[in-house]
């Protein structure tokens, strides 16, 4: 569409060109931080709340570093994971960028836990878990090519105010997560399920092969 405007001419200068490219990685970095910030008010508000927040972070693009500094891109914003990505950068390239956004991530987040803590009226619930683990080694259309161990292991971790951790095992699941949750402070009577793990590929996404059996570390 800038093709036929007179756009074209900024479209060609470079600067402009940059710009255009660096606005959304600059936006997600800012979302990403955000939601971080929108956590450490959550104690101020009245009333009691299940507050649910996505952190799109450990994931590509990689727009932070370790030290939190913003890493500039030159190509198009997308949300590519695992082969895609690797196609365009590199493998390394993932595991370099994985690593250093991940700590920058722990920052924030341990600052927002810190803050919910120190502030909150009453003792939260507080639950951390990655909705899946990283994909260097993921291939999102051939199982032969991915290692599931890697995908499915994630960072699963609970505040409970009065320490009793009993219900949790080592092999808890997040499909098991809230029902132990509901069963020890709701009243809730849940049976837990069978902590599976599936593979689908990304053309046919509910054609599921089980691979619990290859998902554990």
């Amino acid at each position: 569409m800038l093709d036929h405007t007179m756009a074209r001419v900024l479209k060609a200068w470079k600067p402009f060109n940059d710009a255009i490219i660096g606005m959304p990685y600059r936006m997600h970095a800012e979302t990403i931080i955000s939601t971080f910030n929108h956590l450490t008010e959550m104690p101020s508000l009245d009333g009691d709340y299940f507050v649910y927040a996505h952190v799109i972070a450990p994931h590509p693009p990689f727009v932070f570093d370790q030290e939190g500094n913003f890493i500039e891109h030159f190509d198009p914003f997308t949300l590519n994971d695992a082969n895609y990505y690797i196609k365009e950068h590199s493998r390394g390239g993932y595991i370099s960028g994985y690593r250093k956004q991940i700590q920058y991530v722990n920052v924030l987040l341990l600052e927002a836990v810190d803050a919910i803590l120190a502030n909150s009226d009453s003792p939260p619930i507080i639950i951390i878990q990655g909705d899946h683990g990283p994909g260097a080694y993921l291939h999102w259309g051939s199982l032969e090519s991915t290692i599931p161990a890697e995908r499915f292991s994630i960072l699963n971790a609970y505040y409970f105010p009065d320490q009793q951790y009993g219900m949790l095992y080592s092999g808890i699941s997040p499909v098991n997560s809230f029902r132990v949750v509901l069963d020890q402070y709701f009243g809730g009577h849940y049976e837990l399920l069978p902590d599976r793990h599936y593979y689908s590929t990304w053309s046919f996404p509910f054609e599921f092969t089980e691979v619990t059996d290859l998902s554990l570390p």
